[in-house]
């Protein structure tokens, strides 16, 4: 009934299904959340015949985030078919739960879908201080891809028009673009140091203007006596 309880250390429950031979297969948690007592998170190992994965379970009293409850954990790639995975809690208590899923995704085609993704990638590249330029000739609408960590901080401008960029791959920089020949113009500017120096400067003028009204005080009240 959407409840898993613990009642003693390091039990286990074991997972069984069907495998994929020549896959990387994936267990999915739907709604995954710890709901025992003082505690805001604990952990559960995922185990396998050949690897054994971390993973931190939050509950609704954890103060440090948004609490989701849904995880994947990659069980790895195998030649053989993985039936079965092992789920151990080192810690009692309840945890709902909405569902559990496998996943498996056939490696026969990777060779070639990564070659394919290689295919006309960014030339002309030229990379200063805070700037990243090239060019790129495509074939079809892509996402042009890079190995720079997504920031606010970044902006871009395609053709000399400004462009929007999006987070790929988890963490990295991505730039949509349309089919044709592109020139690509990176730049990465600090999050909050234009706003930073405003107030630097701000408070440099404050200090200043109230120096020289103090002097301009003095020198008034010397005079006046």
């Amino acid at each position: 009934d959407g409840v898993i309880s613990v009642d003693r250390r390091n039990a286990t429950m074991r997972i069984k299904f069907e495998g994929v031979r020549n896959s990387e297969t994936y267990l999915r948690f739907d709604d995954f959340i710890f709901t025992g007592e003082n505690l805001d998170q604990v952990s559960m190992y995922v185990k396998t015949e050949s690897l054994q994965k971390y993973v931190r379970v939050l509950a609704p009293r954890f103060r440090y985030g948004y609490i989701n409850g849904d995880y994947l954990v990659n069980l790895g790639y195998n030649l053989t078919k993985v039936n079965s995975a092992t789920l151990v809690f080192p810690t009692m208590g309840t945890y709902s739960l909405a569902g559990i899923e496998v996943f498996a995704q056939p490696m026969k085609r990777y060779p070639q879908q990564v070659k394919g993704l290689s295919q006309e990638p960014m030339e002309n590249i030229q990379v200063s201080i805070n700037k990243v330029t090239g060019t790129v000739d495509l074939s079809e609408n892509k996402i042009l891809c890079f190995s720079l960590a997504f920031s606010p901080g970044w902006t871009a401008q395609v053709d000399g028009v400004k462009a929007d960029l999006i987070q790929v791959n988890d963490m990295f920089l991505g730039l949509p673009l349309t089919a044709g020949y592109h020139e690509i113009e990176l730049t990465y500017r600090t999050p909050g140091l234009l706003a930073g120096l405003i107030i630097t400067l701000l408070t440099s003028l404050t200090l200043a203007g109230y120096a020289i009204y103090k002097k301009i005080r003095v020198n008034h009240t010397e005079s006046t006596e």
